[in-house]
This record gives structure tokens, C-alpha cells and sequence, in this order.
């Protein structure tokens, strides 16, 4: 779910062109294993079968009503029939609601438990909500100027998600006090493993060669070499943004 906003090749792709660092990038894999480690798919699962049936019972008996006043009274079949289809769309819009706000409760607990992995793994805590930052600000450009409301959506980036995120990097922080430049802090690429001796075994050479690689990976999954070379002349041409001698290569 995430990246495919500004790279429409490939949504994995995307992830890690979207990326300025390899942290940023971990931080999501770290989200998305709490998702398997925390079963939410299973849970999810069993929450939908918890409430098919209340929720089916409740419509029928909603329509059997609706009916039968219908049918008691002198107005036309047609306001039966407009009584039956609202109780049939109302019940249908209750479980893709209650389905929504499951899924946002799991997003928030993958995020929590998700940093948890990310800082213990050796990586910069902040990572999480650096990238959630970068998806924010790629989500309103792509929007056009329209954004789905959010209790509409069910993997929303908000700044209350992403104010969140950064007190818990600030926490485990505090507990563990991180390396600066926002890369990792374990003596080797967990990500780019064989890409770190390129960089003469040293954090700052990792995150030299994570452009090289995040470069490569543009130029690899572009439709073809024009739309390659047309994303890096806009990349050139945005205001306040320097080129690097990855993305110039």
C-alpha cells in the first residue's frame, strides 16, 4: 500500500524511489510485518464473520418492517420498495464502515509495533515518520487538490499519525540513543546486504550507495528510457530540490 502513488510502474518500486534513505524503508517493512506478526488479517477475518450475522438479522428484519407498513397503509408500492433498498444500502454502508474503522485500529498498532521492530533492528526510529511524511506530501500532490475524507479511508496519513510516530521515535530514542544522519545504526545493511562493503564499511558510505541503488531501481522500472528521462528532467526542474550524482549518472 505504500509508494505506488509516485511511481505508477510498480508500487514496490515506488516504496523505495519515494525513500530517501534506507531507514525510511525499513520503517515500512517494519509495519508491514507487525500486520502478519500481529494477525490482523486472520482477526479481521473473524471480526466480519462476528458481524455479518447481527448485522444480516437486523436488515431483514428492518425490510419485513418497512413492508409491512407499506402494506397497512394507503401509500404506493414504490415507497416500499425505496424503504427496502435504503435499509439493504444503510446495511451495507454499517459494514464497510465498522470494516474501515477495524482496519484503522490495525494501521495504528502495525505503527506502533511496527517502530518497536524498526529501532530494534538498528535502525533510526524516525525513519517511520519520515516516510509517512514523504507519502503525505506525494498524496496531496497527486490528488490533484481533492482528499478523500478521512473517516472514508483506511490507511489514512494524518498528522495526528504521523505526531504520534514521532513521539514514540522520540521514546525509544530517549531509552537508546540513536546515531545521526537518519541511516542505520548495525554494523551492516540489513536491506543492501553487499552494498555496504561498497561503501568502505561506514554509515555515510551506506547512505551514498541507497541513492545508487534507489537511481537504478527508477531507471529500471520506468515504462521506457523516455519516461526515465522525463521524470529525472522534472526532477531537475523542481524548485528547491538539488540533484545528486546518482540521479545526474
Amino acid at each position: 500500500s505504500f509508494g505506488s502513488q509516485t511511481h505508477p510502474a510498480d508500487g514496490n518500486a515506488g516504496l523505495v524511489i519515494t525513500a530517501e534513505n534506507e531507514a525510511e524503508v525499513a520503517g515500512v517493512v517494519a509495519h508491514e510485518i507487525a500486520h502478519v506478526s500481529q494477525r490482523h488479517v486472520l482477526r479481521a477475518v473473524e471480526r466480519a464473520r462476528k458481524d455479518q450475522l447481527p448485522i444480516l438479522l437486523a436488515m431483514i428484519g428492518a425490510i419485513a418492517a418497512s413492508q409491512a407498513a407499506g402494506s397497512s397503509s394507503s401509500e404506493s408500492s414504490d415507497s416500499s420498495s425505496n424503504a427496502t433498498a435504503a435499509v439493504v444500502t444503510g446495511a451495507m454502508a454499517l459494514m464497510a464502515q465498522r470494516q474501515i474503522n477495524y482496519t484503522r485500529s490495525n494501521e495504528s498498532e502495525a505503527d506502533r509495533v511496527g517502530i518497536q521492530t524498526l529501532a530494534r533492528s538498528g535502525y533510526e526510529p524516525n525513519g517511520m515518520a519520515d516516510f509517512f511524511e514523504r507519502m503525505q506530501k506525494a498524496n496531496r500532490g497527486n490528488s490533484g487538490g481533492y482528499q478523500v475524507p478521512e473517516y472514508l479511508r483506511s490507511h489514512p496519513v494524518t498528522t495526528t499519525r504521523i505526531s504520534e510516530t514521532r513521539q514514540r521515535a522520540e521514546k525509544l530514542a530517549a531509552e537508546r540513543p540513536a546515531a545521526t544522519g537518519g541511516t542505520v545504526r548495525s554494523p551492516s545493511s540489513l536491506l543492501l546486504p553487499g552494498i555496504y562493503s561498497l561503501g568502505g564499511g561506514t554509515v555515510a558510505g551506506l547512505g551514498e550507495n541507497f541513492g545508487w541503488v534507489r537511481e537504478r531501481l527508477r531507471v529500471l522500472s520506468a515504462e521506457d528510457p523516455a519516461a526515465a528521462l522525463r521524470e529525472y528532467r522534472a526532477l531537475a526542474r523542481a524548485p528547491g530540490l538539488r540533484t545528486t550524482d546518482a540521479q545526474r549518472y
